[in-house]
Formats: C-alpha cells, sequence, structure tokens
C-alpha cells in the first residue's frame, strides 16, 4: 500500500477545523470545574453523572453541521497544498491567506442581511469586525500550515 502524506495532512487539518468548538467547549467546562473565573462566594454544582465530556459532546453536535463545509474546504486545500509542497518543497502562505479571506467571507454572509436594511451601519461593522474575522482565520490558517508542514515532515520520515 502506497502512503499519502497529503491525505494525511488534510486529514489532520479537517479534523482541527471540526474539532475546534468541543475543544473549548471542554475546557470551558473544565475550567468551570476546577473553579476558575467562578467568583470565592459561589458554588458550582452538577447533576449526578455529569461529565466535562457531555458539553464538548453537545458543542460537537451543535456545530458539526456548520463546520463540515469548513472541514471540507480545510480538507480539500490541504490536499492541494500539501502536493505542492511534496513536489516542490517550496513554502507557500497561499494557504494561510485563503484561511483569512474563509473567515472574513464567512463573517460577510452573516451580515449579508443588515448590510441589505442598514447598509452605512453595516459597513462600518464589516470594517471593524470583519478585521477580526480575517485575523481569526489567519491565526487558524497558521495553525494548520503548521499542522500540516509537521505532519509532511513527520510522515517523510518514517
Amino acid at each position: 500500500m502506497q502512503r499519502r502524506p497529503e491525505i494525511i495532512a488534510a486529514l489532520v487539518n479537517g479534523m482541527i477545523v471540526l474539532l475546534i468548538p468541543p475543544a473549548l467547549s471542554g475546557a470551558a467546562a473544565i475550567a468551570t470545574i476546577a473553579g476558575l473565573g467562578v467568583p470565592d462566594n459561589s458554588v458550582v454544582v452538577h447533576p449526578p453523572g455529569w461529565s466535562p465530556i457531555l458539553p464538548m459532546t453537545h458543542a460537537f453536535r451543535q456545530y458539526a453541521a456548520v463546520l463540515l463545509p469548513f472541514a471540507g474546504v480545510a480538507f480539500w486545500r490541504t490536499w492541494v497544498h500539501a502536493r505542492r509542497w511534496r513536489t516542490t518543497r517550496a513554502g507557500s502562505w497561499q494557504g494561510v491567506v485563503e484561511a483569512g479571506a474563509c473567515g472574513w467571507l464567512t463573517y460577510l454572509v452573516a451580515l449579508l442581511p443588515a448590510l441589505i436594511s442598514q447598509p452605512i451601519l453595516a459597513v462600518q461593522y464589516l470594517i471593524v469586525v470583519g478585521s477580526i474575522a480575517l485575523a481569526i482565520g489567519l491565526a487558524l490558517g497558521l495553525v494548520l500550515r503548521i499542522a500540516a508542514i509537521g505532519v509532511l515532515n513527520i510522515t517523510a520520515r518514517t
């Protein structure tokens, strides 16, 4: 069986995109259990049988339908860039820029009804909050780039 490191890198990046919300939800649940961010005069109570896995699975089910297309795009674009990287060994930041553009375009689509009904106010939001969405997309793109190059380097050695 022939190894396909670019498929492994693409799977890893797709899973990173798909599992971020459940991981953050789980981290928030664990922080709550540990008492982080809870005032000193309060007590956190959970029902019997409660586990931090419950909010993680709930978050996964809640966000999976929304994140599946993004995970698919991350898989596809990682596969394309990884194939190119394996043949040329030339590093490209195109994937990071694509992730930033994806974050900004996602916010643009979410803001579309407001753009139509209140264009002047919405343009201000598009500039300010759109910049934050762009920065988040760029940060995620950087994480995905590091993960893909790490996977490709590890699979090249084995």
